[in-house]
Parts: C-alpha cells; structure tokens; sequence
C-alpha cells in the first residue's frame, strides 16, 4: 500500500493533475456504492439471490454515488485551489475561505452542511 501511495503521491500534488481527483473520487464512490449495493440486494433475506428486476435499483445507486463521488472530488480541488491562492496571497472568494480555509469553522460548517443532508436523505427516502 505505501509503494502505491509513493507512486500516486505525484499526481495527487501536482497542479497539472488536479482535475484528475474529480473522475478518479466518482469512481471510487461510485464502485463503493456499486459493491454496497449489490450485498445488500444480495443478501436481502426477503428476496434472496439476483434477478433482473433488481438491476435498475443497483444501478441507480451506484450512479448516485458517481455523482457523489464528483462533488467531492470537486471540492477536494476547491481546497487545493483555495490552499494555493491564500499562500499566494492572491483575493479568494469568502464563501470559499469559509468552506476549506478556516479549520475548526469549516469542519463545523460541513459538520452542519452534513446533518442537514442525513435529515434531508432520511426524511426523502423513508417512505420508500
């Protein structure tokens, strides 16, 4: 794993490759959510097994997840971005010194950004 992360340690630093995070984090959120979903599905004691009908639904999620994945690769370049241009001493954007610049005040603002997409998610998918 080391050997691996001394090799990626390039790209993941380099500004040249930055736009790289954002397909790179869907698809792994993506296939996270992919493998989730299919244990699950699975595994589920109700229906047991795999079946055409189920299909859909995996996909879905899987794909949900993709595009969860590419809005946190997207903030992850925001942060480098937002990173360089403070060191530079160039003007950034408040909104955006709030979000990635603030420590113990962004990681409360996506505390709370976090909640209310838990309560959010629960409240819409639990009449499902």
């Amino acid at each position: 794993m080391l050997r691996l992360l001394r090799f990626l340690e390039p790209f993941i630093n380099d500004p040249n490759y930055r736009w790289l995070k954002v397909p790179a984090v869907a698809f792994v959120v993506g296939l996270i959510f992919l493998t989730s979903m299919i244990r699950t599905v699975v595994d589920n004691p109700a229906k047991p097994g795999w079946s055409a009908d189920k299909l859909p639904m995996v996909l879905g999620v899987a794909l949900v997840g993709a595009v969860l994945g590419a809005a946190l690769g997207s903030a992850l370049v925001l942060k480098d971005i937002t990173t360089e241009r403070l060191v530079a001493g160039e003007p950034v954007n408040l909104f955006l010194k709030l979000c990635f610049a603030n420590g113990i005040v962004s990681l409360l603002l996506w505390s709370v950004v976090a909640v209310v997409a838990i309560i959010t998610g629960v409240v819409v998918f639990a009449p499902l």
